[in-house]
């Protein structure tokens, strides 16, 4: 066993090894091979390049640390690098680290790693692990290569440099920056549950992890207890916590992204084939311009929007009930990209020659209730239900709430301002609505379901009651299209 290990065991060197050493190395493989062949039982599943003394990782990836006491575990049988010198490829050196970069594989499997890639800029990247969530294929990056140089493209780079987290090996805490911070109970219980998850999940590097594990969790849950303490019995929702140094890393991530899920295209369609001429005509030649598209994206787009989703740290806007996130706070990727262009080719006629206004998402408790009646500044838009149909309890209670979409049959008044349309009063909006009997589409929550209707039209999230559970928690995701002046009020609809 020990000869079998020495044999195995092979210290990689920074200089390139002499005539003689080559050798030598050469004469160990031959005798460990020659063990090997007489008995197969020495076998062992992976083959350790070692820099120093270091732990042995798992051996079912190449894998380098950026420590020189670590080991690389490389495949029983070592895989071609999916990359060869040259190609042209976008990639980061830690999960931690938000912002992607390009550049051209200039080395392979060297002592640092699977690849050196130079940037246009001169630098090198040093590439921990041939692995997509690292480095992307070369298709997937001319298509990255056109998101980072579209106006989403622009967004998710502002965002990155405003609130990405850029973390450095063997940092242990960020820095708290001012001395207080508005936070919202139902808040501080999604960071919780959203850090649970990445957690379970194991995305984050092992620095990162710690600091969540150790640090931020007994943070935000302090934080938590504090603020439901001190809102019991009053009218305010909002608690202003300090930084002492139990909340400071509260603090330290308000508004910051410390996660982001690269949102990655997929190969092929994102939206699933449907008669989209005859969906088209539905929508324009029904006086009340509604329609629902059920199994609307691939199985490959729905997981991908969902890991995108839960995983990304980009919940920032605390409303009543509810978070969101924004096209120019965050909800900006290839795949969104992707998607928009998509509606604009499924949809030629209705979405094609619009130009997108906004794209957002929200994800609900679950019990708090949702969006109340509003309308929104643009001519149509299109929402998108996303989780899990089971985990809202109507599915198997029709007595219960939808929890879906309701859109009614009227809109506000021409001169009305966007203010006074999406203002919380509605007492102005229930006598417009009283004045057509309330007739509205009531559309219930099912995954995968699209809701595409006309922007002149009334609408709020109908009442819910989902499961509890961060992966139970109620998402949806809008798209929207053309200005709100140049809307054509659709025709009125009464019981």
């Amino acid at each position: 066993g020990d000869l079998h290990k020495s044999c195995l065991a092979v210290q990689m060197q920074r200089q390139r090894p002499s005539p003689a050493r080559r050798a030598r190395v050469h004469t160990v493989a031959l005798l460990a091979a020659a063990i090997l062949l007489i008995n197969p039982s020495t076998r062992c599943s992976c083959f350790c390049c070692f820099r120093g003394n270091g732990p042995l990782l798992p051996g079912n990836r190449l894998r380098s640390c950026n420590t020189m006491t670590s080991a690389v575990a490389v495949d029983t049988q070592l895989a071609r690098p999916r990359f060869e010198v040259g190609d042209f490829v976008r990639c980061r050196k830690s999960l931690s680290t938000t912002e992607w970069v390009v550049g051209t594989v200039k080395k392979q499997l060297t002592e640092w790693g699977p690849y050196h890639v130079t940037l246009d800029d001169g630098r090198v990247c040093r590439v921990p692990m041939d692995d997509d969530q690292f480095i992307q294929r070369a298709d997937q990056v001319i298509q990255h290569a056109d998101f980072w140089e579209s106006p989403l493209g622009k967004c998710r780079r502002r965002f990155e440099a405003q609130c990405g987290v850029r973390w450095q090996q063997g940092q242990r805490k960020l820095q708290a920056l001012g001395s207080a911070v508005p936070v919202v109970p139902h808040q501080l219980k999604h960071n919780i549950e959203q850090f649970e998850h990445l957690v379970s999940k194991g995305v984050l590097d092992s620095d990162v992890h710690e600091y969540v594990t150790d640090i931020a969790l007994p943070a935000y849950r302090r934080a938590l207890e504090a603020a439901d303490s001190a809102l019991t019995g009053s009218q305010q929702n909002t608690y202003v916590l300090h930084n002492r140094p139990e909340f400071e890393a509260v603090l330290s991530l308000h508004q910051k992204a410390l996660y982001l899920d690269p949102g990655d295209v997929v190969a092929g369609d994102a939206i699933q084939a449907h008669d989209f001429d005859a969906l088209e005509r539905e929508f324009q030649e029904k006086e009340h311009h509604a329609i629902v598209i059920d199994d609307f994206f691939s199985q490959e787009a729905l997981a991908k929007l969902r890991d995108y989703l839960l995983d990304s740290t980009f919940w920032m806007d605390a409303k009543s009930g509810y978070m969101a996130t924004f096209a120019g706070a965050g909800f900006a990727s290839p795949l969104v990209a992707q998607i928009d262009q998509e509606l604009r080719s499924k949809f030629p006629n209705v979405i094609g020659g619009l130009e997108l206004q906004n794209c957002w998402a929200f994800m609900f408790d679950g019990s708090m209730g949702g969006v109340r009646t509003h309308a929104d500044d643009a001519q149509v838009q299109i929402n998108f239900f996303m989780t899990p149909t089971e985990a809202n309890e109507w599915s198997e209670d029709d007595a219960l709430p939808t929890g879906g979409l309701v859109v009614y049959g009227v809109g506000p008044p021409e001169g009305w301002s966007l203010i006074k349309i999406n203002e919380e009063d509605d007492e102005s909006k229930e006598h417009i609505l009283a004045s057509t009997g309330h007739w509205n589409v009531t559309v219930p929550y099912v995954q995968n379901r699209a809701v595409l209707f006309d922007s002149s039209y009334f609408h709020r999230t109908d009442n819910m009651k989902f499961k509890k559970g961060y992966k139970n928690r109620r998402i949806n995701m809008t798209f929207l299209y053309g200005k709100r002046a140049h809307l054509k009020p659709a025709a009125t609809m009464t019981a």
